[in-house]
């Protein structure tokens, strides 16, 4: 005979596996309105085993209406943290993720109040607040001994006299680095130059050293020499205490693709294709 305290123990086991099953579905991430090849869980990001083969990338565009069905909701955010809710219109990406995904309101590259990061239901995520703050005289040394040597090795690349000798000034005197703090993160020190854009570091003021480096060269002509990467904001998922930084990734030859980091490491988590 089922008792009242074995109904209630039922309703109860059935009540844990579905907030487990919840608790472990999967976050699908867009930059606007690129996806990222991979998702989150409750373990954190992981990367889908996609490479330049054509069968896992059509498999996974494959799976892009299903994790996206048409008239589904997803959440948006901005790097000033206004949120939005966007009612999924259409999604066929076609060969090599390059087609439609597109929502109502719609993404505008150009309106700073679009959502920039687009997720599906389940989680939520909170923009993480940074301030600037001073960079230390020793981490002021060595970036301008990393920006000399970086300077010097690459300069050969540049023909035109102007320009290398416009580099060679960069690095007998090497712009002013600006620092910037992130909350709950007071150890770190997140670096980049005003001038010389594409420049990023991670900074250890207890340990006095830098734990993360990406560094690149403009040329006067907007040439690039190198990889850059330039942080646009600094979020958490709901339910980890971790920090992740989204940023504009290039690897100096193709178009540049956008990136999820470990804002304690700068290891990539994440990126579109």
């Amino acid at each position: 005979m089922l008792t009242m305290r074995n109904m209630l123990c039922l309703v109860c086991l059935f009540s844990f596996f579905q907030a487990a099953a919840a608790a472990g579905d999967k976050t699908h991430f867009v930059y606007r309105s690129i996806p990222f090849l991979g998702y989150y869980d409750d373990n954190g990001f992981h990367v889908d085993p996609v490479s330049m083969n054509v069968e896992p990338i059509d498999k996974f565009i494959l799976e892009l209406p299903k994790v996206f069905p048409k008239g589904s909701k997803v959440n948006g955010i901005n790097r000033d943290g206004k949120r939005s809710v966007l009612v999924i219109k259409k999604v066929d990406m076609g060969v090599l993720l390059e087609g439609d995904f597109i929502v109502d309101p719609p993404i505008s590259y150009r309106d700073e109040q679009s959502a920039e990061l687009v997720w599906t239901p389940g989680r939520d995520v909170e923009i993480v607040k940074t301030e600037v703050a001073p960079v230390p005289s020793k981490a002021k040394e060595e970036l301008a001994q990393k920006l000399g040597v970086a300077i010097k090795s690459e300069s050969p690349e540049f023909p035109d006299g102007a320009e290398k000798a416009r580099l060679l000034q960069l690095a007998r005197q090497p712009p002013e680095p600006v620092g910037r703090k992130a909350e709950d993160l007071p150890d770190l020190l997140f670096i980049s130059w005003e001038a010389g854009a594409g420049h990023f570091f991670i900074y250890s003021i207890s340990r006095g050293e830098f734990l993360f480096a990406q560094m690149s060269l403009f040329s006067a002509h907007d040439v690039l020499s190198g990889p850059s990467l330039r942080p646009l904001f600094f979020f958490r998922v709901q339910g980890n205490s971790k920090t992740y930084i989204l940023a504009e990734s290039s690897d100096g030859y193709e178009d540049s693709v956008h990136v999820v980091l470990d804002a304690e490491t700068g290891e990539t988590m994440l990126a579109t294709y």
